[in-house]
């Protein structure tokens, strides 16, 4: 199934695979050894994107979106939502896209759940709308 999946890709969509599974494990190591301290100098979650954006820009936040989910799947490391919302946030802001990060809590289980997206516009990109229902939005101050 992977190998179908990473066949179907095209050209550019594999070096953005490869490029998110190198990335993935520099983030990766950097929640691990440094945690909080690193997020905190390159992450700004009060920061949000209101800029209208075009469709052109959110199938290619999609298309790469796929690409770091194949490479998180490909991956030898346990790969959570954070250190590949990192990744893609990272992507598709060096390619000119206005894209944040959304960090959530769930609001209706017991036990406590968390999750990252990215959101371009107001659009979040690979995620189901359920995850709106699910989990409220955390800021960061």
């Amino acid at each position: 199934m992977k190998i179908a999946k990473f066949q179907s890709l095209s050209r550019r969509q594999k070096c953005w695979m490869w490029s998110a599974y190198w990335r993935l494990w520099g983030v990766w190591w950097c929640i691990k050894l440094k945690q909080g301290a690193w997020l905190n100098t390159k992450l700004d979650l009060t920061d949000t994107v209101d800029a209208e954006v075009g469709s052109d820009a959110i199938k290619t936040a999609s298309q790469v979106h796929e690409s770091v989910r194949l490479a998180a799947r490909l991956h030898w490391l346990p790969l959570a939502c954070l250190p590949k919302s990192i990744v893609l946030l990272d992507m598709l802001q060096t390619m000119g896209i206005p894209a944040c990060l959304k960090l959530g809590v769930n609001k209706r289980e017991q036990q406590f759940a968390s999750h990252a997206w990215v959101q371009v516009g107001s659009a979040m990109i690979g995620e189901p709308e359920h995850v709106k229902d699910r989990f409220i939005e955390i800021h960061h101050r």
